[in-house]
């Protein structure tokens, strides 16, 4: 990891012309990020798997009262 972060910021800084040591609190940042990134999404995803079964329980039970009024 230690060796393919070192070769991935060589490629970075003659692709870009920059220097990463100048700009190290962007990247610790883009770490970060990137790090917490996955369990973000699958905080989102469980609340949405979650949201739609009271979506069609809302919708039985006005079905239910449709069929009894």
């Amino acid at each position: 990891m230690v060796l393919a972060g070192y070769f991935l910021g060589g490629v970075i800084e003659r692709a870009l012309n920059i220097k990463l040591e100048d700009h190290i609190e962007k990247v610790v940042i883009v770490v970060v990020f990137l790090s917490l990134l996955p369990p973000i999404i699958e905080f989102i995803k469980h609340r949405m798997r979650h949201k739609k079964p009271d979506i069609i329980d809302e919708a039985m039970e006005a079905i239910e009262d449709e069929g009894e009024a």
